[in-house]
């Protein structure tokens, strides 16, 4: 008999009524409305940056439309009971989670900005609580078609991604419509550090090794309806490594190696055949890899890198360090870094050479502070300092961000980055929810086998979670890495 509540009539209680099949066809538009969105506000925003200037709007406005969905799916399928017996300890973990960073919202130096976010990165509390909708509604997809589609949603995603790295890479966008042609904290111009709609070059390499990660899953031989996968595998770890970022470089070699590991673990598996390469796409694979390699190393003589005018004037007074054009492979992570947050979004301060304790033009020396800075700043904020308030441990001239010099808001390490902003608690929740997930998938067992599926979203998610020791939270890839652990801690089909 049809369930109804509060009296009223059965027409009006659809959603208590709703079939099983309809509610997991829901949650799939909307998965899918998430990965095309998220792509195409990336893109609008870069458009309309003279318009929108100093923010990630398109990205942002994506995540609170698919996010506010998200949050109703997710207590539609909490009172439809959608979520088995294996989702019980990850929910507590999650909870865990969104509390220390509520805590940390009370207790931090500037709570409106920790809950709804800087007006730059949009990053607050909020954005936790659409994480955490998607987990749910990753739970949701619990057979290896339903995850199909949703992943291939998302390689639709990577290559709307690589489609806009293709055009950024021409030369034909001004610097205006495209922040990272040009590297002013290092005085460079026509750089071209490929972003995608990710808005940031990491987190574009992370999401090309995401996507790469689970192409490679599905290009064995015996796998059916693989054409997708043979063409798009290659392009992502080409655009992977043209992000000439540290994190997209760390996240490609993450992606091979894990690709070996869960091929070893599928043999024992009696649902998996043997992970065979046909010779063909392993060979344009490795070619796509070399050629991204060999690219970035030419580069600078490629697109006529120059050096700009770095008179000191009073309208310019930070600029006093020699700058020179790199040769042969190099990684322009510091540079990177304050172009995102001080030229593209006023999130931090800008860069100043003569006070600067670290060489903005070596990854070797910027990555040691910006984490011993991290690392420092834990103590004084046991409780955290709030989502999206990473700034605030680096300011000490001015309260108002963009007046201190060589101040940052992104530590280029995702586990800092939460041990500072949610505390210490609130990184061992996220540290037990990982952990748990892939414990249990890989002692998980099934007579029948574990779907394909589960094996490539693992893939992609441990591709996220070794690369955020170089990367931090990102709009355009972090939903997907959530929607991804709730879908291998879903319960398996009957």
């Amino acid at each position: 008999m049809p369930r109804t509540i509060f009296g009223t009539t059965e027409k009006s209680n659809f959603v208590l009524n709703m079939k099983d099949e309809t509610f997991r066809k829901l949650v799939l538009i909307l998965l899918g409305l998430l990965c095309l969105l998220t792509a195409a506000g990336g893109i609008v925003t870069e458009l309309l940056q003279e318009i929108i200037f100093a923010s990630a709007a398109g990205t942002w406005v994506s995540l609170v439309i698919c996010g506010v969905l998200a949050m109703m799916l997710a207590l539609v399928g909490l009172v439809k009971k959608k979520y088995g017996k294996s989702m019980l300890i990850p929910s507590v973990l999650c909870g865990f989670f969104l509390l220390f960073g509520l805590v940390s919202v009370i207790s931090s130096v500037n709570p409106n900005v920790a809950f709804f976010g800087s007006e730059a990165r949009r990053a607050g509390f909020m954005s936790l609580l659409f994480y955490a909708a998607f987990f749910f509604l990753g739970a949701v997809l619990n057979s290896g078609k339903l995850i199909r589609t949703f992943l291939n949603f998302f390689i639709i995603m990577g290559l709307l991604n690589c489609a806009w790295a293709a055009v950024q890479s021409t030369g034909l966008l001004a610097y205006e419509l495209y922040p990272f042609r040009n590297l002013n904290a290092i005085l460079l111009n026509d750089v071209f550090m490929l972003t995608g709609a990710a808005g940031n070059p990491a987190a574009f390499g992370i999401l090309m090794s995401m996507c790469f990660a689970i192409s490679l899953w599905f290009t064995h031989k015996l796998e059916k309806k693989k054409l997708l996968y043979c063409i798009s595998a290659p392009i992502f770890v080409f655009f992977a490594i043209r992000s000439g970022s540290a994190a997209g470089i760390l996240a490609v070699i993450a992606a091979i190696v894990i690709f070996i590991l869960l091929s070893i673990k599928a043999k024992k598996d009696p649902g998996q055949p043997a992970r065979i390469f046909s010779v063909g796409t392993g060979v344009i694979i490795a070619l796509a890899a070399v050629g991204g390699t060999v690219f970035n190393y030419f580069a600078p003589l490629v697109y006529n890198t120059q050096v700009k005018d770095y008179s000191v004037t009073e309208s310019n007074p930070f600029y006093r360090e020699d700058p020179k054009i790199p040769e042969g492979m190099y990684f322009y992570d510091g540079a990177a870094l304050w172009q995102d947050s001080w030229f593209r979004l006023f999130s931090s301060g800008p860069y100043d050479w003569p006070t600067a304790k670290f060489d903005i033009q070596k990854a070797s020396s910027v990555y040691p502070y910006l984490w011993r800075t991290s690392v420092n700043g834990i103590p004084q904020f046991p409780l955290g300092i709030g989502p999206d308030c990473f700034v605030y441990l680096t300011m000490n001239e001015s309260m108002t961000v963009t007046e201190n010099q060589n101040s940052f808001d992104r530590p280029c390490n995702d586990y800092l980055y939460i041990a500072v902003t949610q505390g210490i608690p609130g990184l061992l929740a996220y540290l037990g929810l990982l952990g748990i997930t892939f414990f249990r998938f890989a002692k998980r067992k099934r007579p029948n086998g574990i779907p394909a599926e589960k094996y490539a979203a693992a893939a992609a998610l441990a591709v996220f979670a070794i690369a955020g020791f170089l990367g931090t939270d990102s709009m355009a890839v972090t939903p997907f890495a959530w929607i991804m652990l709730g879908t291998l801690n879903s319960s398996p089909e009957s």
